[in-house]
């Protein structure tokens, strides 16, 4: 029987990238041959489900307990109950932030409500957008340490083939942003490890993730 690892993906408000992290995440999970979910807390009109739907067509995937991963992407209001529940069941919960001080504020108010909920599930603030040679990247672990939770070792830089990603999938992305999310999807694969009732091991999906950037 598998033992599904769920991922929560969550941010107090929009316009930090969180459905694109999820999309990026499924697909990477996808080609290292994972069986993976993903869940729309804004329903069918969400952004993930739209995208879905663009790049696989309208087949409805049933919901059984077959996947390996299921991920939950989380609507951009920690009031709203899909976000609760999401974190509630979490193995594993992700908040996504930028390097905007702004958007850092509201990434501290998440962590606070993560812990509050689930204080038994891996945390990690993962950085999205990062604009490698701006200024607020090169402070990104000044603001780091100004977080209650740890941070994913891989962040995600602004790539313009991850906005067409959301449309296309896989196929829209170029070697350099295939292999960043593969580093990301292992990043967040290690974690697995420190999570209770998962049977993921690291050392088994890296060579897996491996293999496949080798193969493209």
């Amino acid at each position: 029987m598998i033992v599904p690892m769920n991922i929560a993906v969550v941010s107090k408000k929009g316009g930090v990238g969180k459905s694109e992290v999820c999309l990026l995440l499924h697909e990477a999970l996808r080609q290292a041959k994972k069986t993976v979910r993903v869940h729309d807390g804004n329903g069918e009109q969400g952004t993930i489900s739209k995208s879905l739907r663009s790049i696989y067509g309208t087949q409805v995937i049933p919901i059984t307990n077959d996947f390996e991963f299921h991920i939950w992407d989380t609507p951009p209001s920690l009031e709203h109950t899909a976000t609760a529940t999401s974190v509630l069941t979490a193995n594993i919960v992700l908040v996504i932030t930028s390097t905007e001080p702004a958007d850092i504020w509201e990434a501290e108010d998440t962590i606070k409500f993560v812990l509050q909920k689930n204080p038994k599930a891996v945390l990690r603030v993962v950085f999205n957008k990062v604009q490698k040679g701006r200024v607020l990247a090169r402070h990104v672990e000044e603001h780091a340490k100004k977080l209650s939770a740890p941070t994913l070792p891989i962040q995600l830089t602004t790539r313009e083939y991850y906005k067409h990603a959301i449309a296309q999938g896989w196929d829209a992305l170029d070697h350099a942003a295939r292999q960043e999310t593969l580093e990301f999807a292992l990043a967040v694969l290690s974690l697995g490890t420190a999570s209770a009732g998962t049977t993921t091991t690291a050392p088994e999906e890296a060579i897996q993730l491996v293999q496949v950037d080798e193969e493209d």
